[in-house]
């Protein structure tokens, strides 16, 4: 899940996340994304982007409301943030290699939740 990183982007990756749980979905890690400092096309003149706390935020909001339902829903370490993206046309790759660690932890977190529910489905042979 990719959450919004602005100021107010809590709330909506909040009522998002809640959406899908209420539908039962799992959601297994969440990811902010710096948003550019400059202005952008969805940008208006002097947005806030508050990734960092919303990733601090969420995190909170998590604990909170695991200790009020006796449910763990997303591990503190799935709550990631990146750093923003490079302005367009710079490509990707230098951006890509300096995550690689965040990215790699993310992958093995993903896949080892993903195997753990795939071992607690019903055999179908």
């Amino acid at each position: 899940f990719v959450g919004d990183p602005k100021l107010g982007g809590i709330s909506v990756t909040l009522a998002s996340l809640e959406a899908l749980w209420s539908r039962g979905y799992h959601v297994d890690a969440v990811v902010f994304i710096e948003a550019a400092k400059k202005n952008s096309e969805n940008d208006r003149e002097g947005d806030i982007h508050f990734g960092e706390g919303n990733t601090e935020a969420l995190r909170e909001y998590i604990a909170m409301k695991s200790l009020r339902t006796g449910k763990k829903l997303i591990a503190q370490d799935s709550i990631v943030c990146l750093p923003e993206l490079p302005p367009m046309p710079i490509p990707l790759n230098e951006w890509y290699e300096s995550n690689e660690g965040s990215f790699l932890a993310l992958h093995d977190l993903l896949w080892k939740r993903w195997n753990s529910r795939l071992l607690r489905q019903p055999s179908i042979s």
